[in-house]
């Protein structure tokens, strides 16, 4: 769910009003950067689980912080990273419980 709210807020980033990439390599990088975060939280990593909540909180900060229009994009931007940090809060014990785990067997 975390990684389909990705690709749904990298699609809202398309839509007017919303905040652009800074370049072609601006792109690449936030698609690598998110895909690494959404392999580490399915394999349960706890700093990629507060790195995501971190990322989505401060989305939305420096959103309604940079006074923004409220478009549709805008809108649509902020309501999907709540979504994700809503997802992120139901994953935390996946990603704290796994860490304790590795952390016995060792």
């Amino acid at each position: 769910m975390y990684a389909a709210l990705t690709v749904a807020l990298n699609l809202v980033v398309a839509l007017p009003g919303n905040p652009d990439y800074s370049s072609a390599w601006g792109v690449v990088a936030s698609i690598v950067i998110q895909a690494l975060l959404v392999w580490r939280l399915w394999r349960g990593s706890e700093i990629a689980w507060l790195l995501g909540l971190l990322l989505a909180l401060f989305a939305v900060a420096s959103t309604i912080l940079s006074g923004p229009s409220y478009d549709t994009g805008t809108i649509l931007f902020v309501a999907l990273s709540l979504a994700q940090t809503g997802i992120l809060a139901a994953l935390a014990n996946f990603a704290w419980s796994r860490a304790e785990t590795s952390a016995a067997l060792q």
